[in-house]
């Protein structure tokens, strides 16, 4: 890991940047760090959407609206999360990935 992320740095490739983004904010999710994976995976939609990286995005985005849930009070932007991702899977034709967001449960 530490490899690739000197070879990504020294390279300056934005796709693995945001990708080795989206994975600290998984790691901090299930640390039980909400919040800063909230912000890391803000950070990674982001850069997923300059890259014009949809499928990523909307991955990024159920992972988030995940993170958000566990945030008092984010309930309802979690939920707008997961309807945006679920439109991306949808425009798509990523039956696998609509399915998925549709099976998160969001506490509104």
């Amino acid at each position: 890991e530490d490899r690739v992320a000197t070879v990504i740095e020294r390279t300056a490739h934005a796709r693995g940047r945001a990708l080795l983004t989206h994975a600290e904010a998984i790691r901090a999710y299930h640390a039980g760090e909400h919040a800063k994976s909230a912000k890391l995976l803000f950070d990674a939609v982001q850069a997923f959407a300059s890259l014009k990286l949809d499928y990523e995005r909307a991955v990024a985005l159920a992972d988030l609206a995940r993170s958000l849930n566990g945030v008092p009070g984010r309930e309802e932007q979690a939920q707008a999360q997961c309807d945006e991702a679920k439109a991306i899977a949808e425009r798509l034709g990523a039956t696998a990935l609509r399915v998925a967001v549709e099976n998160l449960t969001v506490r509104v």
